[in-house]
């Protein structure tokens, strides 16, 4: 019996694909930005509670607060941005439209 050593390779090279990952420290992200690279639905919504005593948030004042992000993936709340909340470049703040 011949056993093929590429699909395996295959597979453990998108293992890490599908992995969440935290903010990058010292910089600001937004709230989608969050979202989309990891599991952060709940960290947002109770920050947002902490920052602004309310308990029940739209998806765009999720989307479009915007974040610092500190060690080990924590985050503070900023503010809101009320024209959306723009990706930086790599390494780069994201910020408010004006």
């Amino acid at each position: 019996m011949k056993i093929s050593f590429v699909p395996l390779a295959f597979v453990a090279a998108l293992a890490g694909f599908g992995e969440a990952r935290n903010c990058t420290p010292k910089l600001d992200h937004c709230g989608h930005f969050l979202l989309d690279i990891g599991k952060y639905y709940s960290t947002i919504s109770d920050e947002l509670t902490r920052a602004t005593k309310a308990t029940c948030f739209k998806k765009n004042q999720i989307n479009d607060a915007l974040f610092s992000c500190g060690p080990n993936g924590t985050i503070k709340f900023k503010k809101y941005c009320k024209n959306g909340c723009q990706v930086g470049a790599m390494g780069k703040h994201d910020y408010c439209w004006a």
